[in-house]
């Protein structure tokens, strides 16, 4: 493990003991910028769910009489920018929502 370099060249530990505090502080220093990315990458995704689950309640609402009008296109489309959801996920949505909606009418 090695300590600094700072230009001076690295300096190691030699002792078992230096050897020991060393490998803690690597395992310190990994567990410190770990547990943050792991906190704010848990956070993204839930915000992500969330936003999908709106807009998946939204298209369900607009297909409840079982067609898309151009004014629910339009809606929709609005509904997906403020959410900032991507164009191709959004439409992924619908579609597999319609043919949800499609199977449980048959």
């Amino acid at each position: 493990v090695t300590l600094t370099t700072v230009g001076y060249g690295d300096a190691a530990p030699i002792t078992a003991l230096g050897k020991i505090f060393g490998g803690l502080i690597t395992i310190m220093g990994i567990c410190f910028y770990a547990l943050p990315a792991g906190i704010l990458s848990s956070s993204y995704t839930s915000q992500m769910q969330l936003k999908r689950d709106r807009f998946k309640d939204t298209v369900r609402s607009v297909l409840d009489d079982g067609k898309l009008s151009e004014h629910d296109v339009h809606h929709l489309e609005h509904v997906r920018a403020l959410l900032d959801l991507d164009e191709e996920e959004a439409k992924l949505i619908v579609r597999l929502l319609q043919h949800h909606h499609k199977r449980l009418d048959d």
